[in-house]
Order: structure tokens, then sequence, then C-alpha cells
């Protein structure tokens, strides 16, 4: 995982890391972005960490009928892939994703390459974040769909600094004229679904 452009020290404990699952609130900010899947997709998750947006989405592939989707999950951190890689493999779902190591801010995808990009708690961690929307906004598909989600700056369990956090707000600020079509919002969390 990356914070402000550089690799996170990051705990690297498989139980840990497959037990993950955003403090409890996954299932509900996964019902979001689950509005936009189709089994035929080709995915992007923006910030692979512990994998569980890849996992989740993997799933989803594994579990539909007719299936011809990919999910492609980047970070930088090469170390916490191999361990995600591990999971994916003794849950059955290796196959439906392919873990890169690229970073958001400076990739070499081709422009209109996804059909829908998920990113989960991780803006915040970009150094540059209007960029790094930008870019994935470039690597959609022009009828695909741009999913976000990210602590909002009320959630001060998290061992992060306040200031790197955003509220929804703040987020509109940076997305500026862009197509929102959709947007949830609650205390400690916030989901943004953008088209081009």
């Amino acid at each position: 995982m990356i914070h402000k452009g550089k690799k996170m020290k990051y705990p690297v404990n498989k139980q840990v890391i497959k037990d993950f699952d955003f403090f409890g609130f996954a299932p509900k900010m996964f019902s979001h972005v689950e509005k936009y899947f189709k089994p035929n997709m080709k995915i992007l998750d923006v910030g692979t960490g512990n994998g569980v947006v890849a996992r989740f989405l993997a799933l989803k592939l594994k579990n539909a009928s007719n299936n011809s989707g990919k999910v492609f999950s980047i970070d930088i951190s090469d170390k916490l892939q191999e361990v995600i890689m591990e999971i994916l493999e003794e849950e059955q779902l290796s196959k439906y994703v392919e873990l890169l190591i690229t970073d958001i801010e400076n990739n070499s995808f081709e422009d209109s390459s996804f059909d829908l990009i998920v990113t989960a708690n991780a803006l915040h961690h970009f150094s540059n974040p209007e960029k790094a929307l930008n870019q994935m906004l470039r690597i959609l598909k022009d009828d695909g769909i741009l999913c976000m989600i990210d602590w909002s700056k009320k959630a001060r369990f998290l061992p992060h600094k306040k200031e790197d956090l955003f509220n929804l707000e703040d987020f509109k600020e940076i997305a500026k004229s862009k197509n929102i079509i959709d947007e949830y919002s609650e205390r400690l969390w916030w989901f943004v679904a953008l088209k081009k």
C-alpha cells in the first residue's frame, strides 16, 4: 500500500489480512459497488491493500453464471500482493484476479481500458488525488463506471491524519465538473460513482 506516494510498512500477517473487512463496513460499502457490477466486465481495483475489494469482486465473478470478467488489482506493495495471491489461491479465486505492481498516478494502461474501476479507502493515500482521479477517468471506458469509497474526516479511529482524509464535499471540490451519478455519505465514510 502507498501513502502520499511512498510504500507503507505494513504488517504482513496472513490471517489478519484475510479477516480484514474495513472495520465491519465492507458489506455496506460494497452494496453500493454491487449495483454497477456485471460478470463480463474488465475491472480495475486501485490500491490492492488488504485485497478486500479484489476478493469481493473475484467472488462475484466466481458466483456468476457465464462470467467472462477479470479483476486487475494494482498496488505498489509487492510483499503484500504475495500474501493476497496466497489467500486468493486458498479461496479458489486466483483465476479471476491479476495482481499488478503499478501506481495509478503514473500508469501505462491504455485509454478507455476498463468497464468498472473501484478504489476503496485509497484516495487519501495518493500523493496527488486529483491526478489519480483524472488517470482513473482516462482509463475508464466511455460507458464505464468509477466507484470511489473513502473514509471521512470524522473517522477519527483510523491511523491517519485528519488532514489526509476527505469528506464527500472535499472530494466534490477535487472532482469539480466530473459526472457524479450516485453518492452516499455517512459519518465515517462516503461513496461516489462517476462516469466520464
